[in-house]
């Protein structure tokens, strides 16, 4: 292979385009700069101003480089076309109309001079196959140490047609790769450059075209990321550079609604804005611009007017003068122009109507005890808004507490929580919770002194449900009271668990808990919400119980320390006592007391009812309905049924006896066992007045 190189003449037409100031021509730029990143890193065809290369094909490929030789014999080279003034000129219309040479990709080169049907490109393309040939011939060695450098290139290169190297996909199948991102529009990349250039234009736009005042038109284009990202997507441009035009173009043709801008701009944000929108109009109206200009000069953030367009709109509406003069009178009462500031960010209300009275009253007051108004804006919350009067009342209230000032100036330094924090309503509702209990000023006074430094209403929720959780544990009423007279302080930073969990965990009834409550409230701390409840201590009158219930087994004829037996403490619930008289009176009716130790053991639950129902309910099937004794025997959980079903179901069957419509020799437990769908289904609906008298029956036995 040789590879030979001329020196362009003088007369050259190529040499004379060099010479101008046409900036893209591939001989006095890097033609590499249109490949891929890939093709850069092992590619450096440096500035040839005054020269171009022909490669003269004679001789096959020295066997010095395997991947040179690869690429030959998969991409076969042409006779190279010399670089024509009309070649030149379409090459750079299109690297212009592509943003430059340092933006442009060969892909998008490609498809660009593709479309334009300009088939002169494909001799480039040989151009360029010529030019990397002789850089492999050069370095060989270099390849044969290190030959993925062009791993990908001769990848990319493997899949290009001689005969249509850029054919655009057309099928249905193939599809074009698209390589933008969410951020991308028009195939430009949002970048902060970008953005801060859509901000000059909308700056522009705003101060400019629309005369809005400076200080307006900066806050909106700066403040509003989300209305300037809305904005680019509706811009088209085919270069960064072309942004600024682009949106200033928009902007002329396509006004857009400036409220958007404005309140996204003042602190709002667009599901906040949208429904404050006025229908029907685009532009900012000279009074809602002159309201804004008096309200930053008061010292009000622009960022933060956005709250005072939600909650008191009828400010930008005032006419010129009206707002000026509200502020004026709040200035004369000896608000700062910074406190006054602090204020309205926190309470916009009080520009609208008259002069909010109560707010000054409270600024006295904190004033007529020491409290600046330093310390109200350290305290003063700009996420809120604030009712002054509920603030108003809850001072009135901590005065009455208090015994003279100096008390009331350290309670509420201490806990501004107390007048600020829903604007007092809570301590309020702290103060009447406590009274109705019996506390006293001074008691309530002590109580303020020990609240812990929680938020007031938390405190009043942990009180509400101790209070509850007394209640239902059956706690008399001036118990209660004691409990709270004394231990309020700590009761308010404790959150106890549920009634029902608590008496699980504590293994007590509501009558054991109460007792030990009575004797230490504070064994409540250990039963809050996140604690590990432990179980009371067993008592005398549990020991002795739990001990006549073991004894109980045992002669019931359980071993002793055995599962079974242990099993069986869980299924006889009760005391021991208890088990004991129930289990007697099934031996009084005549019963023997070996069938009734088996009648208990294979139904347990007979015993867990109190002992006068037991019997109510073995009279009735024995002596009422003529049972023998040995139907108890057989069918021993018969007795764990209601008095009322087995009245209902045996007057059912007699009724369907008498008819001829049932066995008489029916069992018990077939009557009794039988799920009410089934009853009916079985044996009500044998006749047709059968549901009819069922019903009857029902309601006969609900009178009783």
């Amino acid at each position: 292979m040789k590879f030979g190189r001329r020196h362009a003449s003088d007369n050259d037409p190529s040499h004379e385009m060099c010479s101008e100031q046409a900036t893209h021509c591939c001989k006095c730029y890097d033609i590499s700069e249109i490949f891929s990143t890939e093709t850069r890193q092992t590619t450096s065809l440096s500035k040839q101003s005054s020269e171009c290369v022909e490669t003269d094909i004679s001789t096959p490929e020295p066997a010095g480089s395997s991947l040179a030789s690869e690429f030959t014999s998969s991409s076969p080279i042409k006779t190279r076309i010399k670089w024509t003034t009309d070649l030149h000129d379409k090459f750079v219309e299109c690297v212009n109309h592509l943003g430059g040479p340092m933006r442009t990709s060969l892909k998008e080169e490609e498809i660009h001079l593709e479309g334009s049907g300009i088939k002169e490109f494909m001799r480039l393309q040989d151009k360029v196959g010529q030019h990397l040939q002789e850089q492999l011939e050069n370095q060989a060695m270099t390849l044969a140490r290190n030959p993925s450098r062009f791993t990908t290139l001769l990848k990319r290169l493997s899949h290009l047609s001689v005969e249509n190297p850029f054919t655009p996909p057309s099928s249905a199948t193939q599809k074009p790769r698209s390589f933008a991102t969410q951020r991308t529009r028009n195939g430009i990349r949002v970048t902060p450059t970008i953005r801060k250039m859509a901000e000059e234009a909308m700056l522009d736009y705003f101060y400019s075209t629309r005369s809005l005042q400076y200080m307006v038109a900066e806050s909106m284009s700066k403040n509003s990321p989300i209305f300037i990202e809305n904005l680019l997507k509706k811009v088209s441009c085919v270069s960064a550079s072309d942004i600024n035009q682009s949106i200033t173009k928009h902007l002329r043709f396509h006004p857009v609604n400036e409220f958007e801008p404005f309140l996204e701009s003042s602190g709002l944000k667009p599901d906040e804005y949208t429904h404050l929108i006025p229908s029907g109009e685009i532009f900012l109206n000279e009074l809602l611009l002159e309201n804004h200009h008096v309200l930053c000069y008061c010292g009000v953030d622009p960022k933060k007017i956005g709250k005072i367009f939600e909650e008191a709109r009828d400010v930008f509406g005032y006419e010129t003068g009206v707002l000026a003069s509200k502020i004026k009178v709040y200035e004369d009462f000896g608000f700062s122009r910074l406190f006054l500031s602090k204020l309205i960010a926190c309470c916009p209300r009080m520009l609208v109507g008259g002069t909010d009275m109560e707010l000054v009253k409270v600024i006295e007051k904190l004033r007529a005890i020491g409290i600046d108004s330093d310390w109200v804006m350290k305290n003063l919350s700009e996420e809120v808004s604030y009712n002054w009067s509920s603030v108003h009342c809850a001072l009135t209230l901590l005065r009455v507490v208090c015994n003279d000032e100096n008390e009331l100036y350290r309670l509420i330094k201490n806990y501004p929580r107390l007048i600020f924090e829903s604007s007092g309503r809570w301590t309020l509702i702290l103060v009447g919770f406590e009274t109705k209990l019996g506390l006293s000023a001074r008691e309530l006074y002590s109580l303020f002194q020990k609240l812990p430094q929680m938020q007031v209403e938390k405190c009043v929720s942990n009180l509400r449900r101790c209070f509850l959780f007394l209640k239902e544990i059956d706690m008399e009423d001036d118990e209660i009271q004691k409990v709270f007279r004394s231990h309020s302080w700590w009761i308010s930073s404790c959150t106890l668990k549920k009634t029902s969990s608590l008496l699980v965990n504590l293994k007590a009834y509501k009558t054991r808990v109460c007792k030990a409550v009575k004797e230490n409230p504070e064994e409540m701390k250990k039963w809050t919400m996140g604690s590990k409840v432990q179980p009371l201590p067993a008592t005398e009158v549990y020991l002795d119980s739990k001990a006549m219930k073991t004894q109980f087994l045992l002669d019931l004829g359980y071993v002793e320390g055995s599962e079974e037996m242990e099993r069986a403490g869980k299924s006889f619930r009760g005391r021991g006592s208890e088990l004991k008289e129930r289990f007697d009176v099934l031996v009084r009716f005549g019963l023997d007391e070996v069938d009734v130790k088996e009648m208990v053991k294979a139904s347990p639950n007979i015993l867990t009812q109190a002992s006068d129902v037991l019997e109510t309910k073995v009279r009735y099937l024995v002596e009422e309905l003529g049972y023998p004794l040995s139907t108890l025997v057989t069918f021993p959980s018969c007795l764990k049924f209601t008095l009322e079903r087995m009245k209902v179901r045996f007057a059912m069957f007699a009724w369907l006896k008498g008819r001829g419509k049932a066995d008489p020799k029916l069992a018990v437990s077939t009557l009794l066992a039988c799920s009410d769908k089934d009853f009916a289904r079985y044996f009500v609906s044998r006749h047709p007045d059968g549901p009819k008298h069922l019903e009857d029956l029902k309601k006969k036995q609900q009178l009783l």
